[in-house]
C-alpha cells in the first residue's frame, strides 16, 4: 500500500487515482513507444481473428478506436498495423500457417473517430468505440463468449505500446459497469447447463475450460466420458473420481471476477511488452539483446495461452 499525495490515506500501490479524494497520483513517467507491426504480431496470432466474434468492418473500428483513445495514431503507425495484418493473417509462420488466405484487413481513416478538439479526445472515441459495443450486443441481450473475446481484444491492444495508460483503464473501467459479469454469467456462457453433449469432444472442451480457473485442477485429466448424460472421470495426483459437468461447476471460485483477470494480464503484458520496446530501443551486444527479447516474448505468449472464456478458433 502507498499513500496519497494528497490526503495520505493509504492507497493500492498501483492506484492512479485516489478512492478517497480523487486526485491523480503522480508516476515515473513512462517512455511512449509507437505502435510497430513487429509489437502487434508478438502479441496477436492468426487464429486470434477467427475468435474475436465481429464482423470485419466492427473488428477494425474496435482496434482503430481504442488505439486513438488518447492521441491521433500517425499514419506510419497505421501502415504498421497494416503491415502486422498481412503478415498474421496472409503471410504466417509455419507454427500459425491459417488454411487459407483470409485477404485484406486494413484499417483506413473511416475506421477512425473524428476528433475536433483533441482537449475532450477521450470522451469523443470512448463515446464512439462504446455505441459500437452496444450496437454489437444489442440483439444478444445478454453477455456471452462474444464479449468475453471482445473485451479480451481491447486487451491485448492495450500491450502494443506497453502503456495502460489512464485513458485506457477509464474506457475497461465503463465496460466493466456497462457489462458486468458474474460468476453466474460466466458460467452459464462457457459451460451452459444440458441435459446432454453432442459428443466427447464437445464435453470434453466444456470441461477444459473450466478447469484453468478451479485451484488446484490445472493438472486434471478426463477419462471415459459418457457424453450423452454429460458424466466424466477425472484423475488427479492418481485419484479417480466420477463426476458430471454440473457438479464440477460448484467447485468454480465463488469470488471469480472477470475483468479481475483481465487486468492482471494487462498488467502483465504490459511489462514484458514495455522491456522489450525498451530492449529494442537500446544499444548493446545484439545477442544479448536478443536472448532477452526471445525470452520476454516467449513469456508473452505463455500470458495469452490462456484467455477466461475465449476459444481459439481458426478461420
Amino acid at each position: 500500500m502507498k499513500k496519497c499525495i494528497s490526503c495520505g490515506q493509504e492507497i493500492d500501490d498501483g492506484a492512479v487515482f485516489c478512492n478517497h479524494c480523487g486526485t491523480k497520483q503522480e508516476g515515473e513517467a513512462k517512455k511512449q513507444f509507437a505502435v510497430s507491426s513487429r509489437a502487434f504480431c508478438r502479441i496477436f496470432r492468426p487464429s486470434f481473428f477467427g475468435g474475436f466474434q465481429a464482423s470485419k468492418d466492427t473488428l477494425l473500428k474496435f482496434i482503430a478506436g481504442f488505439l486513438s483513445l488518447s492521441r491521433e495514431l500517425s499514419e506510419n503507425e497505421t501502415a504498421e498495423i497494416n503491415r502486422a495484418f498481412d503478415t498474421l493473417l496472409n503471410n504466417a509462420s509455419e507454427e500459425y500457417q491459417l488454411s487459407e488466405s483470409r485477404g485484406k484487413y486494413a484499417l483506413s481513416e473511416e475506421h477512425f473517430v473524428k476528433v475536433d478538439s483533441e482537449k475532450f479526445r477521450y470522451n469523443f472515441v470512448s463515446d464512439s468505440l462504446i455505441r459500437t459495443v452496444e450496437q454489437y450486443y444489442k440483439s444478444s441481450g445478454a453477455v456471452g463468449t462474444k464479449h468475453f473475446g471482445n473485451v479480451w481484444l481491447f486487451a491485448l491492444l492495450c500491450a502494443l505500446d506497453g502503456n495502460y495508460s489512464d485513458e485506457k483503464q477509464m474506457f475497461f473501467a465503463r465496460l466493466k459497469n456497462l457489462y458486468p459479469v458474474s460468476r453466474d454469467a460466466f458460467l452459464n456462457a462457457i459451460a451452459p447447463r444440458k441435459n446432454g453433449y453432442d459428443n466427447a469432444a464437445d464435453l470434453g472442451n466444456t470441461v477444459k475450460r473450466l478447469l484453468g480457473y478451479i485451484p488446484g485442477m490445472e493438472k486434471a485429466k478426463i477419462f471415459e466420458q459418457t457424453y450423452y448424460y454429460g458424466t466424466f472421470t477425472l484423475e488427479l495426483d492418481g485419484n479417480k473420481t466420477e463426476t458430471t459437468v454440473d457438479e464440477f461447476k460448484k467447485l468454480f471460485p465463488t469470488d471469480f471476477d472477470f475483468y479481475g483477470i483481465v487486468e492482471e494480464k494487462i498488467k502483465a503484458l504490459c511489462e514484458a511488452e514495455y522491456q522489450i520496446l525498451t530492449l529494442e530501443d537500446s544499444e548493446g551486444k545484439y545477442s544479448e539483446i536478443a536472448d532477452k527479447i526471445a525470452e520476454l516474448s516467449r513469456s508473452e505468449r505463455e500470458l495469452t495461452n490462456d484467455l477466461a472464456g475465449f476459444s481459439y478458433m481458426k478461420f
